[in-house]
């Protein structure tokens, strides 16, 4: 009993420092993306812990923070500079090809496809 009891206790402080477990919503959205009709400029999405950083060529690195995973539905607040505060909403495509992005604070819905 004592070890189980050690062994949920670890595992409880590893998810607690590393964040969240991501979800299947969330694992799927770690590639490369694009809002155009090729992808001959995609842009790199990296899922770590409950961090997702968007690489989007020519413009900085974008960090958000999960705030809740649901389903196919994930949603973040930023924490990098320049969209510190704002709140996104993303859905992901039963297929995981393509996700739909609702940036709360310039009320803009944009549709990404995935690039293989």
């Amino acid at each position: 009993m004592l070890l189980w009891r050690t062994a949920v206790v670890a595992a409880c402080m590893a998810l607690s420092t590393a964040g969240a477990v991501a979800g299947p919503a969330l694992e799927a959205m770690t590639g490369r993306w694009t809002s155009q009709s090729t992808c001959s400029n995609p842009g790199q999405w990296r899922v770590v812990g409950n961090e997702i950083e968007f690489a989007w060529p020519g413009s900085p690195l974008d960090v958000e923070r999960v705030l809740s995973e649901s389903g196919n539905r994930v949603e973040t607040i930023g924490i990098s500079p320049q969209i510190n505060g704002n709140r996104y909403t993303y859905i992901v495509s039963d297929d995981r090809n393509t996700v739909w992005i609702r940036n709360h604070r310039q009320n803009i819905d944009q549709i990404v496809k995935r690039c293989w």
